[in-house]
């Protein structure tokens, strides 16, 4: 997971979300979170994971694999998985 702190490329990429959606402005920052780091890390996949509709259907439009946590099977979501304790080590 990439924790992206509110910087001007964060939100640059907000206001220019602002511009072409409908997005709220709290939900334009986590979006522009998201664009920004993966600018930050070109070639690297972005998901970003949401449960609010808007945002999901934003981030796929700006090219991000995008999931609802709440769609996912309960495995899928489950804290300490097999893979998150292969990543940790």
């Amino acid at each position: 997971m990439v924790q992206q702190p509110l910087n001007p490329g964060v939100i640059e990429a907000a206001r220019v979300l602002l511009d072409r959606t409908t997005l709220r402005w709290p939900e334009a920052l986590q979006l522009g979170a998201a664009l920004a780091a993966r600018d930050m890390f070109p070639g690297t996949r972005i998901t970003f994971v949401s449960a609010s509709p808007a945002l999901l259907e934003a981030a796929r439009a700006e090219g991000l694999d995008a999931i609802d946590p709440a769609r996912l099977p309960a495995a899928e979501t489950a804290l300490g998985t097999e893979a998150d304790k292969e990543a940790e080590s």
